[in-house]
């Protein structure tokens, strides 16, 4: 067995699942890039995609790169439990916005040991969900999330250079055959953004306008707001999903006067306590500023 082989042994007995990509495909992960704005054409912040992966990809890594390594590690959907005129209220939050950071660094340590010796770095700029297809491991969805068989699309993704020989195999870039005579994730987006697969027009996408700490724009419809962060409706909607099994729901809760702290206070600007309690929860840390906003435009719908 090959350090390769051994490391994806190890992560799957860790519950993780992972895939090996040669690092020679990065040519064809650049020629990717560079036609996307040619095969998308008005789509807007797909130049901003090109752009991005242009000026944050690392060709000068410290270590001659052998392989990608790309894995996924399930997470249980959360809420948060608000009280407000003396009844409590939830509010959902997809499974990939918490136990990020965690994980991350689990899964750093397991792969060393798996590997002794071996470096690791950052792919900056490249698509997570691009090298899980490529190396086989997911597939995209007409909603441009990425899939794989028995998680559905919840699940983190990490990626990693590396100097771990592989086996000299790539995969296309492929698609779920069931997105094939099915729109219900075209139906359901909040902001109508989902068209031709496998790009969408992310300046427009819910989950990216209130991941930041911006004003919402005037044109999002005050009734789409549902999650304090993130968007669940083409993922809650979508069959793949809904053969999965239910998952236990994680649950943080606030107080009275948590709550009120929560939903009057500008983005960002959340008490030391409050934040950490947040941070306890083990959300992302860019997602804590703008709970507050998020659950207060959801409240309107609930």
């Amino acid at each position: 067995m090959n350090n390769a082989q051994t490391v994806l042994k190890h992560l799957e007995s860790a519950g993780f699942r992972a895939a090996f990509l040669p690092y020679h495909c990065i040519d064809r992960i650049k020629n990717h890039y560079d036609s996307l704005v040619e095969k998308n054409p008005g789509v807007k912040r797909t130049q901003s995609a090109v752009d991005y992966f242009r000026k944050h990809y690392q060709s000068d890594l410290p270590f001659k790169p052998f392989s990608f390594l790309v894995a996924a590690y399930p997470d249980n959907p959360a809420q948060i439990v608000l009280h407000i005129d003396g009844r409590p209220t939830t509010i959902p939050i997809p499974p990939t916005y918490r136990n990020f950071e965690i994980m991350g660094k689990h899964l750093e340590e397991l792969i060393k040991t798996a590997a002794n010796g071996c470096q690791t770095a950052n792919p900056s700029g490249i698509s997570q969900k691009l090298l899980a297809v490529l190396g086989g491991l997911g597939r995209y969805g007409r909603n441009n999330i990425c899939y794989i068989d028995g998680l559905g699309s919840w699940f983190h993704l990490r990626a990693f250079c590396t100097d771990i020989p592989c086996d000299d195999v790539s995969h296309p870039l492929r698609f779920l055959d069931e997105c094939e005579g099915c729109g219900l994730c075209k139906q359901n987006c909040p902001t109508g953004v989902i068209g031709e697969y496998p790009v969408i027009d992310t300046s427009r996408c819910l989950t990216m306008l209130n991941e930041n700490k911006n004003p919402m724009p005037d044109w999002v419809p005050a009734d789409v707001h549902h999650a304090a962060i993130g968007c669940l409706r083409c993922q809650e909607n979508c069959p793949v999903n809904k053969t999965l099994p239910a998952k236990p729901v994680d649950t943080l809760e606030f107080d009275v006067a948590e709550t009120r702290d929560l939903l009057s206070l500008e983005p960002g600007t959340l008490p030391p306590e409050l934040a950490e309690k947040l941070k306890q929860f083990k959300l992302h840390e860019f997602s804590i500023g703008v709970i507050g906003r998020n659950a207060k435009l959801a409240l309107q719908n609930i």
